[in-house]
């Protein structure tokens, strides 16, 4: 053995040890320290007197110097340093002296305990008080046998050295068993530790403190804990320990401090550390089983805590996930029970087909809408039940859902019948399907899943429905054509009385003429009597005339209630010069006015001009029937008041006007349009403006409580009102609603013996002046034209009326001769055509055919009606039979917006409604024979 050997073994024992050369001399001629181990040397001071001892003459030397030269241990102790010192003198020479606490605790007990074993005992492996087990370092075993082997060798020193143990052949042979024995335990352990570190479960042991005292690398890897020898602090495995599982592992150690075993689960913190790396591992905690005894010695005081970790996070997380698959399952079966139980309970029908229509599954519900027995569903011939009008249906659907792979809603018919429980019709059942294929893998239809409703009796109510509203269509159709006949056989009467009078005003005012030329052949009592006369009969057709008048009003106002009620009222703009409205409405009343002492004005406000107001796109039958309403109210009013005067105005707006601008309060709209609502399509593009009308008199005025009934239907401001005045209580609240329809609000402003104010505002269009020739763009009603664009009057006029009425005939046609016009009549379209014929429009005619101005064509006649003979003659121009345009003046009885509208798709160029007065025709006549001539034809001679 070298002296390596020794000198590792020495610096591993944990006593105090130092080596005297008895050949090497101090100063003081005594032994010197040749050496001394690590544990010495920690003792700084100790070693310090220790030197300075031996550096003087002093009692140690003495001792050491006295020692038998003989190599074994020495029974005597020497006390220095507060220490019992023990000595063994190898080879004569060296003497190792041991320090040690107590004075019984000698190096000859330690020596012969190491040494001196019986047969067949384990060695103890803490030779010398080393325990390879507790420290990290590498140190050869061998060297102890070496050591121990070396301290009985017979020094040979020759004769000066002295003699040796002679006889020691038992001790030898003793001591080389022990030797075999503690080789042969030091291999084996080297073999475990080898083992221990290379398995993967985690050993360790701790000091009863809490300390770390060894670990192998298993452990460390699984705590993440630093290497013992870096730390020393009591219970340092603490920090590791996950959180949650701090307070259970305290009690397992506390478990182990009473000396019991224990076996836990618990989870250590998963971290990096300057000793150890997680790496690429994502989770935060380790869980280990741990399996951890108590080690106490004789006494049964506790020395240690050992056990092993073994890593069971993987076994954590396979129950983890094998418990989620558990619970996934167990849900996926509860919900699959649930979805089994909602199919079966469904109040539709369920099903699910294959590729080849075979049935997979399906509901009860499908069975019973079917009208089937439950029966296996691979057995089912589902295609029986369908009707045979719908088999087409179903293979339709079928194509779409295999090729074209799209979900599909339809409907079809079933065989079986289905009777309603209230009224017992039956008819066939219907279902309404909902299916989508179901794809597999590669993209195929490999199942047809479908519900079905049962609609039969959503089918027998949508008849039921249909029946009621071609009933309604009916009822409404058959309303119209009353409305329209009311209207015709009313206005039709009216028309003859209205002409009649004039003509008979027209013959009176002759009359009186010729009258007052023979003056002077009449005695003067006749003459004033016959003037007196002539002066009644004119006034009493003044009566008439304004009897009739009042009468076509309450049959427009009904007509048009009617229509309000029925939702069939319609606005419909034309190109109108913006002022004419107003001024057809002063023309109107003008005679009425003068007849009744009332000065009838219009003005026209500046904002017209500023914002260059003059061609807009509005209703003006529906405008004009407002102002027709006000008008005459102003009129009624007023005609017994001492200042009879009614103005009209119109001003225009960019914005919608406030009650601040027009002085007065209007009356919110019901109908709660958006500010475009009402501007249809039909107004074109141009940019909006607000039209403002207002009429103001000089009349009774209103009281307070009158202005909360006035725009009410069937109502006036009192009871005395009707008495007074008359009315039925319905110009207002039309003239109200027509406003309305228009996206404006009508208002007023009222005083007691004072006057009033009644203005409205409606929204429309600017658009451009029409084209000279644009016959469309002035297409007016109800009487009334626009006679800007008037040419100068025709020489002469040719008027055909078609008219089947013959009463009517004769009054227009004595009417229009009087004004000395050529008049020829025709009692239905196909006379009329005959007629054409004969003019010089028809190019088989010779140039000496008939003059023809204008036709004035009734609607409603027999054999052929007048909305039929203008499309006929507007096909003979287009197919170049006639030479040029033929005006038409629709005149019919029906005013109803949309038959105007109708007679001028149909052809027409001007519609005028029954009854008219003959200054209401003329103006129409003229501007269609200036047409005439802006088209190229002159037919006059």
């Amino acid at each position: 053995m070298d002296d390596l050997h020794i000198v590792e073994l020495l610096d591993a024992d944990p006593r105090l040890i130092y080596v005297v050369d008895r050949l090497v001399r101090e100063e003081t001629g005594g032994p010197a320290i040749t050496y001394h181990n690590r544990a010495l040397k920690n003792n700084k001071k100790l070693t310090s007197e220790l030197h300075a001892a031996f550096q003087h003459k002093s009692a140690v030397q003495t001792w050491i110097q006295e020692l038998p030269k003989m190599s074994q241990p020495s029974d005597e102790t020497f006390y220095f340093g507060g220490l019992h010192w023990a000595a063994v003198v190898v080879r004569s020479r060296w003497v190792c002296v041991y320090g040690s606490s107590s004075e019984k605790a000698s190096i000859s007990n330690s020596y012969k305990k190491a040494t001196l074993l019986p047969d067949g005992a384990v060695p103890d492996v803490a030779v010398l008080g080393h325990t390879r087990a507790n420290r990290s370092d590498k140190i050869d075993y061998d060297g102890h046998v070496g050591l121990l082997t070396s301290l009985y060798e017979t020094p040979d020193y020759g004769e000066d050295a002295g003699g040796g143990i002679t006889d020691n052949a038992a001790l030898t042979d003793a001591l080389a068993r022990s030797t075999l024995e503690i080789t042969q335990s030091t291999q084996r352990f080297q073999r475990y530790q080898r083992i221990l570190e290379m398995v993967d479960v985690g050993i360790f042991e701790f000091h009863p403190n809490g300390q770390l005292l060894s670990a192998n690398d298993a452990w460390y890897a699984q705590s993440s804990h630093p290497p013992a020898e870096r730390t020393e602090t009591e219970y340092s495995f603490m920090d590791y320990v996950h959180e949650e599982d701090k307070d259970m592992a305290f009690s397992q150690w506390v478990q182990l401090s009473k000396g019991e075993p224990v076996t836990f689960e618990m989870r250590w913190k998963k971290r990096n550390s300057e000793w150890f790396s997680v790496g690429s591992d994502e989770r935060t905690e380790t869980w280990v089983l741990a399996a951890c005894v108590p080690v106490v010695d004789d006494n049964g005081a506790l020395v240690s805590v050992s056990g092993c970790t073994t890593n069971i996070t993987a076994q954590k997380e396979n129950a983890i996930e094998a418990l989620q698959r558990a619970e996934a399952i167990e849900r996926a079966r509860a919900s699959e029970q649930k979805l089994s139980r909602f199919a079966e309970m469904a109040p539709v029908a369920l099903f699910i087909l294959d590729v080849d229509q075979k049935v997979q599954f399906c509901n009860d519900k499908w069975f019973t809408m079917l009208g089937m027995a439950r029966t296996d569903p691979k057995d089912i011939d589902w295609r029986g039940a369908i009707w045979h009008e719908d088999m087409p249906i179903i293979q339709q659907v079928w194509d779409r859902l295999i090729i074209h792979q799209e979900s599909v809603d339809f409907q079809f018919r079933l065989t079986r019948t289905w009777r309603h429980p209230s009224d017992g019709m039956e008819s066939q059942a219907w279902v309404l399907a909902s299916v989508y294929p179901t794809l597999d893998d590669h993209g195929l239809v490999c199942a047809v899943q479908g519900t079905q409703i049962d609609i039969s009796e959503l089918k027998w109510a949508e008849k039921v429905q249909r029946l009621r509203v071609e009933e309604a269509l009916e009822a409404k159709r058959q309303q119209e054509n009353f409305i329209d006949m009311t209207s015709h056989e009313m206005r039709n009467p009216l028309s003859v009385v209205v002409q009649c009078a004039d003509s008979i005003v027209t013959m009176l005012t002759q009359t009186t003429a010729i009258l007052n030329r023979t003056q002077d052949r009449l005695e003067p009592s006749l003459h004033d009597e016959l003037l007196e006369c002539l002066d009644s009969a004119l006034d009493a057709i003044q009566t008439i005339i304004s009897c009739s008048t009042h009468q076509k009003r309450i049959v427009d106002d009904i007509l048009v209630l009617s229509k309000l009620d029925a939702k069939l009222l319609m606005i419909t703009p034309v190109r109108v010069r913006a002022l004419s409205v107003l001024e057809d409405a002063k023309r109107m009343f003008m005679s009425e006015a003068e007849r009744v002492g009332i000065h009838l004005a219009l003005e026209a406000d500046t904002s017209l001009d500023s914002l260059g107001v003059e061609w807009v796109m509005l209703d003006p039958s529906r405008v004009l029937q407002v102002l027709i309403n006000l008008v005459a109210n102003a009129i009624k009013f007023t005609q017994f008041s001492s200042t009879k005067d009614i103005v009209l105005t119109m001003s225009a707006s960019p914005a919608r006007p406030s009650d601040s601008d027009l002085a007065f309060q209007f009356i919110p709209s019901r109908l709660m349009l958006d500010s475009d609502d009402s501007i249809t399509p039909e107004y074109g593009d141009g940019q909006p403006i607000y039209l403002s009308f207002a009429v103001r008199d000089t009349g009774c005025g209103m009281t307070c409580e009158g202005k909360e009934k006035i725009f009410q239907r069937f109502s006036q401001a009192s009871p005395r009102t009707h008495v007074q005045y008359g009315g039925s209580g319905l110009g207002l609240f039309i003239s109200r609603e027509l406003v309305e329809l228009q996206g404006g609000e009508i208002g007023f402003a009222s005083e007691a013996d004072t006057g009033s104010t009644f203005a409205f505002f409606i929204k429309c269009r600017m658009c451009a002046a029409p084209a000279t020739n644009d016959v469309e763009s002035t297409f007016t009603v109800d009487g009334r034209t626009d006679d800007a664009n008037r040419d100068e009057k025709p020489e002469q006029v040719t008027v055909l009326i078609v008219e089947d009425n013959l009463v009517n005939q004769k009054v227009l046609s004595k009417q229009l001769r009087r004004l000395g016009w050529e008049v020829h009549v025709a009692g239905h379209g196909g006379e009329a055509l005959d007629f054409i014929k004969t003019t010089k429009y028809w190019n088989g005619s010779e140039s000496l055919g008939r003059e023809l101005t204008v036709i004035l064509m009734d609607i409603e006649m027999p054999v052929m009606d007048g909305l039929t003979c203008a499309r006929k003659i507007r096909d003979l121009e287009k197919r170049g039979d006639l030479r040029a345009h033929i005006p038409i003046v629709a005149v019919s009885a029906n005013a109803r917006s949309e038959q105007m509208k109708e007679s001028q798709l149909a052809g027409m160029d001007e519609a005028i409604a029954k009854p008219f007065r003959i200054p209401d025709l003329i103006p129409k006549v003229e501007r269609l024979s200036g047409l005439k001539r802006a088209n190229g034809v002159n037919t006059r001679t």
